[in-house]
This record gives C-alpha cells, structure tokens and sequence, in this order.
C-alpha cells in the first residue's frame, strides 16, 4: 500500500515554483545586460566612426591647402595666390570636373557652404554649384592666417593678410591653415581641429 504526504508534495510544488521565478529573473538580467551592452558598444562604435571621417576630412582640408601651395610654386605664381581672400574659407571639389578626370579644388571665400556632401560612389565633397542629394552630418571650415618673422627669425601669426611685410617691418613667410570639422551624433556636438604651417621655402618663386 503506497501512502502520499500531501504536505511534502506542496512543499515540493512551491519550491520548484520559487525556483522557476529565480532562473527567470537571472535569465531576464542576463538578456537586459546583453541589449543595454550591444546598445552601448553600438552607439560607441557610431561615434568612432563619426570620429575617424571627421579626421580624415580635417586632413583632406591640409591636403588641399599645401596642394594649392605647390601648384603655385610649380606655376611660378605667388606663393600666397587663393590664401589672401579672407580669413575663413572652404576647400571646394569641382564636382562637374570628375567627369573629365580632374581633381580641382579652390578655397571659396564668397560662398563658404561648410556643408559636407556625398554623392552616389559614396565620395565626400564641398560643392559651389550643383548640389548633390545626400548631405551628411559633417561641415568644415578652413581658418586662414599669416606668419611673419622679424629680423631674429621671431615668429607671429596674424589674421591680416600684409605682402610682403605688416607695416612694422615683419616679413610674410608662410601661412597657419587651420582645418576644423564639426557634426552632431546622438544628440553630442563634435569638433575635430588639425593645422599645419606651410612656409614659403621655394621664395624664388614668389613674383
């Protein structure tokens, strides 16, 4: 005669039951940490790689700027020709150009659309004329100023454009390009800063 203690099987039926609640709720904790970790390294990620086209735009800014430097050089122009129209400007693409194979830029002084377009090769440019339909996040300005050196080869950099000397006497021997990008992502401002010095070694050059 088999005898069953009613007792112990409710016992057991709560104690499985309390057991069942407590993996639910490691299981749940574990899925949310899961989410909120894959939604975090997914917004990081985003930033970063906001952050590295940023760069690599400030860069293409420097790029253009010594670019329009040797071409005056190798055109025996003036090493300052395209740098003295103002002090802020954008480093402009050409867009018509790339069905002919050439790669002109000019620094757009008048115009200044610091709206950073993309095209359908996925080609990020600056554009005075037609306007592609993608814009992107990104703007960027290029910041102009001059390096003069006195005659103890002192160095200062001024915002006013004096050739070939600023009236007290300090020589204009070289440019500071200042190339800034900034965007927003996920509701946070960016900016990236990069410059360079561009001197005038070649000054025979200069007309």
């Amino acid at each position: 005669m088999v005898r069953f203690n009613l007792s112990t099987i409710k016992n057991n039926k709560g104690f499985t039951l309390a057991e069942a609640l407590v993996a639910v709720t490691i299981i749940l904790v574990g899925i949310i940490s899961i989410v909120t970790l894959a939604v975090t390294l997914t917004k990081a990620s985003k930033l970063q790689q906001g952050k590295v086209v940023a760069l690599n735009l400030a860069k293409e800014g420097l790029e253009v700027s010594k670019n329009i430097r040797d071409t005056n050089w190798l055109s025996n122009n003036n090493f300052f020709e395209g740098f003295q129209n103002s002090n802020f400007v954008v480093p402009v693409f050409n867009y018509d150009d790339r069905y002919v194979g050439q790669d002109t830029w000019f620094l757009d002084s008048i115009n200044r659309n610091t709206k950073i377009y993309q095209d359908d090769d996925g080609i990020m440019f600056q554009e005075d004329g037609i306007i592609p339909p993608s814009e992107t996040i990104f703007n960027r300005e290029l910041e102009i100023k001059y390096i003069y050196q006195t005659d103890l080869a002192t160095e200062t950099v001024d915002p006013v454009f004096s050739y070939p000397a600023l009236p007290g006497g300090d020589v204009l021997v070289g440019i500071l390009v200042i190339s800034r990008v900034n965007w927003s992502a996920q509701g946070i401002d960016q900016e990236i800063e990069l410059e360079e010095r561009l001197y005038n070694w070649k000054a025979n050059a200069v007309k």
